[in-house]
């Protein structure tokens, strides 16, 4: 017995449906734009996307270390590495 599969993908030919599709990206993309400009505004030149993660990586990795830190030891020191190779990473792109 011969098994065939056909892969297709999604072919968008009508263009409201493109609209909504290029809708939905933009609210998508809308508050890691923000979040870039919020940066570029307070570092005093423009930023890339990614220097943008990474600075709010760092964060995260900041309040992972003021929140785990204290309930143990092991998560506090591996949250700390993290948050250490996050700003070595930010200093690098900058």
């Amino acid at each position: 017995m011969k098994k065939e599969m056909t892969l297709g993908y999604a072919h968008i030919d009508n263009p409201d449906e493109r609209e909504i599709v290029e809708m939905v990206a933009d609210a998508v993309r809308m508050p890691q734009q923000w979040l870039r400009k919020y940066y570029s505004a307070i570092i005093g030149r423009n930023i890339s996307n990614r220097l943008a993660w990474l600075i709010t990586r760092s964060q995260l990795a900041l309040i992972a270390v003021i929140l785990l830190a204290p309930q143990s030891t092991v998560l506090g020191l591996a949250a700390a590495g993290w948050f250490a190779l996050s700003i070595v990473k930010c200093k690098k792109e900058l």
